[in-house]
């Protein structure tokens, strides 16, 4: 994948099936994610030649969301971490987006239907 390095990445017989950024940042409810995250992100899935990419925020004040780019076909999922809850809570998100990751890298497209195209 050249010098791009993601903070997650998937790898079988050297090939890599999975990217993710982790942003230790606030998602405010405003916006989806800001577009330099969604760019980097983009970077990452087009090199490794995956179908899409996960971006996770430390913390959010939105509901998980989903974007395609246009013309690329890439679909970008952005969750929260909320790191403020019980230990019990934070391993219980951790676990499900670990869940996530391994859906995403088998090809299982988002249960949520997808942001229209920017």
């Amino acid at each position: 994948m050249g010098t791009l390095k993601p903070d997650i990445s998937w790898w079988e017989g050297g090939r890599c099936t999975f990217v993710g950024d982790v942003k230790y940042k606030r998602l405010y409810s405003q916006q989806v994610a800001p577009n330099a995250d969604l760019y980097q992100l983009l970077a990452y899935a087009i090199a490794a030649d995956v179908p899409g990419g996960l971006l996770i925020y430390a913390r959010g004040e939105r509901e998980e969301t989903t974007a395609t780019v246009r013309h690329t076909g890439k679909r970008l999922e952005v969750r929260a971490l909320d790191l403020s809850g019980t230990p019990e809570d934070i391993l219980a998100q951790v676990n499900g987006l670990a869940a996530r990751v391994a859906q995403m890298r088998a090809g299982t497209p988002a249960l949520r239907p997808p942001l229209p195209a920017r």
